[in-house]
C-alpha cells in the first residue's frame, strides 16, 4: 500500500481532483477541500492519543474521500469515492470509512472521517453557486474553525467576521448534520462536547 506521502505526490489523485466541476455544487469538493479534511483528520487522531499508523491511515482516508465528487453531483459520490479509492489502498478500515463518510459511521476510522468533513465548512469553501443560496451562503462569514480535546471534552470554535445571520445558518440544514457527527463523534470516543461560535455557545450544534 502507498504511504500517504506517496499518494499525496500521485498525479492521478490530483488529475481526478482537478476534474471536479464545482459548478455542480454549493460547496468545493477539490483537493483543497480533501488536503483540510485530510490535516483535520489527522490532528483529530492525534489529538485522541491514536497510534501512528492510525494517523497515516485516517489522512489516507480524508485525502482520498471525494475522489467521487468530480462531474457526477453529490448523490451517491461516496460509493464512487469509496470505489476509485481501491485503485489507490486495500485497508478495508479506510475504504469502509470512505465509504460511509456521507451516511454512517462504520468504525473509528468512520467516526473520525465524517467529523472532519463536517467541520470544512468555513468560506473559503464556498462556491459562486453556493454564495447566491440561502443559508449555505452564511458559510462565508465563517473565517476559522479551531478544536481542542482536553478532560474529555471535545472543544470547537467557530471565529466569523462579525456579518453572519446566524438564524438564517441555523436554518441550513447542513448545520443538523454537522450537528449529529460531533454528536456521534463524542459518543464513541466517551466525550462531552461544546461548540462555540465567536465565543459563545452555538445552541444549534449543542
Amino acid at each position: 500500500m502507498q504511504t500517504l506521502q506517496q499518494l499525496l505526490n500521485n498525479p492521478e489523485i490530483l488529475h481526478t481532483y482537478a476534474l471536479a466541476d464545482n459548478s455542480l455544487y454549493h460547496v468545493e469538493h477539490n483537493i483543497n477541500h480533501a488536503l483540510r479534511v485530510m490535516q483535520i483528520a489527522q490532528a483529530l487522531a492525534t489529538k485522541l492519543k491514536l497510534s501512528t499508523t492510525d494517523i497515516e491511515n485516517v489522512g489516507i482516508a480524508g485525502l482520498l474521500h471525494d475522489l467521487g465528487a468530480s462531474n457526477f453531483g453529490k448523490d451517491g459520490h461516496a460509493a464512487r469515492s469509496y470505489e476509485k479509492a481501491k485503485q489507490f489502498t486495500t485497508n478495508q478500515a479506510i475504504l469502509a470509512a470512505i465509504r460511509e463518510h456521507s451516511s454512517g459511521y462504520p468504525s473509528t476510522y468512520g467516526y473520525i472521517l465524517t467529523l472532519a468533513d463536517k467541520l470544512d465548512i468555513c468560506g473559503e469553501r464556498l462556491t459562486e453557486l453556493g454564495k447566491t443560496i440561502a443559508g449555505v451562503r452564511q458559510i462565508e462569514h465563517l473565517q476559522k474553525m479551531t478544536f481542542k480535546i482536553a478532560q474529555q471534552t471535545l472543544t470547537i470554535q467557530f471565529t466569523s467576521d462579525g456579518k453572519l445571520n446566524r438564524q438564517e445558518l441555523d436554518a441550513y440544514y447542513f448545520i443538523q448534520k454537522i450537528a449529529n457527527s460531533i454528536k456521534n463523534f463524542a459518543k464513541h470516543f466517551h466525550l462531552q462536547s461544546r461548540v462555540y461560535l465567536d465565543h459563545e455557545l452555538w445552541q444549534v450544534l449543542n
